[in-house]
């Protein structure tokens, strides 16, 4: 997973890779996803959520 951050009033905004097939869904019900883009590589995501979440998000990557 490859991420990008910055700080935001307690929530972060991140750039994530997600191998295909990813959890879209889940990424969408838990925090504000800003682009999305796909490839060979895999799903490209801008989200803005807590940073538990993103951490959780994080993990699920790497599963």
């Amino acid at each position: 997973m490859v991420e990008e951050g910055c700080f935001r009033r307690n929530l972060y905004c991140r750039l994530a890779t997600f191998p295909i097939p990813c959890r879209r869904g889940e990424i969408f019900a838990r925090c504000a996803v800003i682009s999305e883009r796909a490839d060979a590589a895999g799903a490209f995501f801008q989200v803005r959520g807590e940073a538990a979440v993103l951490e959780n998000l994080r993990t699920l990557a790497r599963a």
